[in-house]
């Protein structure tokens, strides 16, 4: 049997990479969640950051009426293996909304609010101000 024909399963996957860099794609998370519907429904935050050679994720679904992280996953990525995406600078960014094989979509779906930062490093030499 199915199971996923007749059941609503929101699943987070993040990636980095791409199909014309070799060695590039390497999964950060794939998952559900604790449990099948963790992300059901959800309306929350979604964070990929590197620092150095170490990627995190951090999922959050928002507690129903709130903006409060109620749910939540944080993954860890130390590369050391030289992926060619730690590497470089931001070229772009590819948010996906899909549904599954034939099954009807949801229509009101969208983003929100979309940031990139760059974290400087600043010199312990430097005086602040």
């Amino acid at each position: 049997n199915d199971l996923y024909w007749d059941a609503e399963i929101t699943k987070a996957h993040m990636r980095i990479g791409n199909s014309g860099t070799p060695n590039s794609s390497r999964t950060l998370v794939d998952t559900s969640g604790k449990h099948p519907n963790t992300f059901n429904n959800f309306y929350g935050r979604l964070r990929i950051a590197r620092r150095g050679k170490e990627w995190s994720v951090y999922i959050a679904r928002f507690r129903d009426g709130t903006e409060i992280d109620d749910a939540s996953l944080v993954e860890r990525w130390i590369d050391e293996t030289g992926n060619p995406m730690t590497e470089r600078k931001i070229a772009q960014v590819m948010i996906a909304i899909c549904r599954w094989d034939r099954n009807t979509p949801v229509y009101n779906m969208q983003i929100d609010d979309l940031k990139i930062w760059k974290i400087n490093k600043v010199p312990s030499n430097t005086k602040p101000y």
